[in-house]
């Protein structure tokens, strides 16, 4: 897999695909051990709550890190990676730098 370009801005990294099946702890356990087998240690791993149950995740989170260099590792180490969800349905994890949320995006807001 090719390096990713680093953009200066961004210190977010955005995943999205993670498994339903897990709570948001579980998430941010399952993201952050995966970084810690690739020597990575991120500031905060931020899955995004459910609208209904805020105890589960939406699917996706942040990954906060402290500098540009680890958001481009992080990316390079989540994208792409195989994680098994519902009825061991296989996942590819999705992951890129975080954007500002830009007006009128969403559902109809």
């Amino acid at each position: 897999m090719p390096p990713t370009r680093l953009h200066p801005a961004q210190l977010g990294v955005f995943v999205s695909q993670l498994p339903f099946d897990l709570s948001r702890a579980d998430v941010a356990g399952l993201l952050t051990s995966m970084l810690d087998e690739v020597g990575l240690s991120p500031r905060k791993v931020l899955p995004f709550a459910d609208r209904e149950d805020p105890s589960w995740h939406a699917g996706h989170a942040i990954i906060t890190v402290d500098h540009v260099s680890d958001a481009g590792m992080v990316i390079d180490a989540l994208n792409g990676h195989e994680v098994f969800g519902r009825r061991d349905r296989r996942l590819v994890l999705r992951a890129d730098f975080a954007r500002p949320r830009t007006q009128g995006a969403g559902r109809g807001r």
